[in-house]
């Protein structure tokens, strides 16, 4: 049985970042990373990918979206579409709440994990941590209807406030 450092020698990562953070601990990583197992492609958001870019990237096993996409974009449902391309079947995208976001439903005011759960075939799972809402997503087999938002509101604050509003 092949220990865990062995498993994870043969993991191959891709990272899509608009811009490199500077001096994180992730510079610290590619000095030392293997360059034909982690692989960092910045320049542009998920949202400006193309198909064919998409399909040079691979599919990936697990997906996190930590303070990034999801938590900042104008167009949830183009970021959530772009990481089904990259998404294997049998994958997972953890997500971590998006604080600033609200979405009107027929008046009714949903919070980020409210607006996740309306997304049919997903199944979400919340996870507990302290006092922060994280989710492992899962793709159920069944057809993925996401739930159409218009943009009402966005203030430039890091991570962005936003509000949407669902289109019936």
């Amino acid at each position: 049985m092949r220990s865990i450092y062995e498993k994870a020698s043969q993991i191959k990562t891709t990272a899509l970042v608009k811009s490199r953070p500077s001096s994180s601990s992730l510079d610290i990583f590619l000095q030392e990373a293997d360059p034909q197992r982690f692989r960092y492609l910045e320049g542009k958001y998920i949202e400006e990918y193309t198909d064919a870019e998409l399909s040079n990237i691979g599919k990936a096993s697990v997906i996190t979206d930590f303070m990034g996409p999801l938590a900042c974009s104008r167009d949830l449902n183009m970021v959530l579409a772009q990481y089904l391309k990259l998404l294997k079947k049998d994958g997972k995208i953890f997500i971590f709440d998006a604080e600033e976001f609200k979405a009107y439903d027929r008046g009714q005011l949903l919070n980020f994990e409210q607006w996740l759960r309306l997304i049919r075939g997903f199944k979400i799972t919340k996870l507990e941590a302290e006092e922060e809402n994280r989710f492992v997503v899962r793709l159920t087999g069944q057809p993925i209807v996401l739930p159409r938002l218009e943009l009402i509101q966005f203030e430039d604050y890091h991570p962005p406030r936003r509000v949407f509003e669902i289109i019936p």
